[in-house]
């Protein structure tokens, strides 16, 4: 869960020590890897029906109610906790097929694409959420 596509500057990737970042996506040669970037959970919101409808003692209510000052709030999270749960099921699907994700010492990055380089895949959008 990190960056922005095809190209941007997030704080999941510019905050802390943003070169650690740069080196381990740009060096990454294990498992492939999914980037779930800012523009999909800025765009799905979560949390307005149990604010609503939810039981008065529920404790992530609560966590909505004083963290969100009782509204919905971006998906970033959530999106990726049920990807990561679900894999692609009905709701997402990869946003591009070939190339990779390229982070600057700053933090920065921008999706390179190259039909020669797969493994990685760009966010992945969500179908209906």
């Amino acid at each position: 869960m990190g960056g922005e596509y095809p190209s941007g500057y997030e704080y999941n990737f510019w905050g802390g020590n943003p070169s650690i970042t740069a080196h381990v996506v740009n060096t990454w040669k294990g498992s492939p890897i999914t980037f779930s970037g800012f523009e999909m959970g800025q765009n799905v919101t979560s949390g307005l029906r149990l604010i609503n409808q939810g039981p008065r003692d529920d404790p992530v209510k609560a966590a909505y109610v004083y963290y969100g000052y009782a509204t919905p709030r971006p998906s970033f999270d959530p999106l990726t906790v049920l990807y990561a749960m679900e894999g692609l099921g009905d709701l997402f699907e990869f946003g591009v097929e070939y190339g990779y994700n390229h982070v600057e010492q700053d933090g920065s990055n921008k999706w390179v694409y190259d039909k020669g380089v797969s493994g990685q895949q760009r966010f992945f959008e969500t179908q209906g959420v």
